[in-house]
């Protein structure tokens, strides 16, 4: 009696696919990153007036105001970060919506992930990547 084991293998995405994931990602993120800086600002502002206020007020050093205020900036933009931030599945969903391609990305990424997937799950994620072939040039994507 022999034991034949199958080896578990993964469909991998198609390069250019898995690059134009990744160049949304990093566009995505990228906006994100300058949102953050700015949500971070403006909660410095908010929290460092009357923090300037009462140390003017009671005599404290500077240095409570400016410390309250760093707190607030890198908390607000570290927060709007974490909270926010895009996965490769968001950009795949991403890059659907500006090639109008009805979900094909974000599946095959699904099932490119998945320990061997059943033939119409390959053949799904090599579609994926002939329809980008297709495409001349990706849109940029929505800010």
């Amino acid at each position: 009696m022999t034991t034949s084991t199958t080896s578990e293998t993964r469909e991998p995405l198609p390069a250019r696919v898995e690059r134009s994931i990744e160049e949304v990602r990093r566009t995505l993120n990228r906006h994100l990153i300058l949102d953050a800086l700015l949500c971070g600002a403006g909660a410095a502002i908010t929290a460092g007036a009357p923090a300037l206020l009462v140390v003017a007020l009671t005599g404290l050093p500077i240095l409570v105001a400016c410390t309250i205020t760093a707190l607030a900036f890198a908390a607000s933009a570290a927060w709007e970060l974490r909270r926010r931030w895009h996965d490769a599945l968001d950009a795949a969903l991403v890059l659907d919506r500006v090639l109008d391609a009805k979900d094909r990305f974000s599946s095959a990424l699904q099932f490119a992930r998945t320990e061997d997937p059943p033939s119409l799950h390959r053949l799904q994620i090599k579609e994926a990547g002939a329809f980008l072939d297709g495409i001349a040039s990706i849109p940029k994507p929505p800010d």
